[in-house]
């Protein structure tokens, strides 16, 4: 009899058992099938925030293609009037035999660019379009290196400007201060293909706005307050001082 009573007892408890075991594997499935959903979600707007982002740069390297071609006459302009100069005068050698690209930052927004080629590379480039004759783009590929410092990924964050080759100077409207560029100057042809021929240092634009750094401290020299007070004194008097041109 104590057995039976046992059995009668244990089974209801199996029972129950299975009826939470399978509560608990319900929940589970509920929990998995949220988090799936979660994860779905977030890749969904991961690549819609992906996506925007590519259009946005997209839209912004065209706009400063666009920019440049609209500057491109009087660059031209400029470019051949400090080329007759040079000419004239003639003070120093057009050429040093040495191959390199130059970026100088002229102000937040524009950027001088200038380059010469050797001997030997200017027979190699001759060679290549003899090579290839549709190959006649010649240009500077600007490329936005300010989150990685370098060009190897930054397939997607570059633009052309079409320039004379010959010229060996251009200037580059940037359009973005605060930023990091490096250029290379090669030539494209029709299938898109890049002929490297010279490539640049890196440049930081300056910044168009006042700082965010607040908490910087300067170290005042003795004498230079009294100095500053004494020229805005002479400044608000209307006189004349020789080392501040107003």
């Amino acid at each position: 009899m104590k057995k039976k009573a046992k059995s009668t007892i244990r089974k209801p408890q199996r029972a129950q058992r299975k009826r939470a075991g399978k509560k608990i594997s319900s929940k589970k499935k509920k929990r998995v099938v949220l988090k799936r959903k979660k994860t779905t979600q977030s890749s969904v707007q991961t690549r819609k925030q992906n996506n925007v982002q590519a259009v946005a740069k997209k839209n912004l390297l065209d706009r400063l293609v666009e920019e440049n071609k609209k500057h491109e006459k009087v660059i031209s302009q400029k470019v051949n009037h400090d080329h007759a100069i040079h000419e004239v005068n003639n003070q120093l050698p057009s050429s040093y035999n040495q191959t390199h690209l130059v970026l100088m930052v002229r102000d937040p927004y524009w950027v001088y660019a200038y380059w010469d080629l050797s001997e030997e590379k200017k027979k190699e480039v001759f060679l290549y379009l003899q090579k290839h004759p549709d190959s006649t783009k010649t240009v500077l590929r600007v490329y936005d290196t300010t989150d990685t410092d370098s060009k190897e990924n930054t397939s997607d964050k570059f633009f052309d400007i079409e320039i004379p080759l010959e010229i060996g100077q251009w200037y580059l409207y940037m359009g973005l201060p605060d930023r990091k560029f490096i250029a290379d100057l090669g030539i494209v042809d029709k299938t898109g293909d890049f002929y490297l021929i010279a490539w640049s240092n890196q440049i930081t634009m300056p910044r168009d706005t006042p700082s965010h750094n607040v908490d910087a401290q300067w170290a005042i020299v003795d004498g230079v307050c009294n100095e500053l007070s004494h020229l805005n004194q002479a400044h608000k008097g209307g006189s004349y001082h020789p080392y501040i041109k107003w």
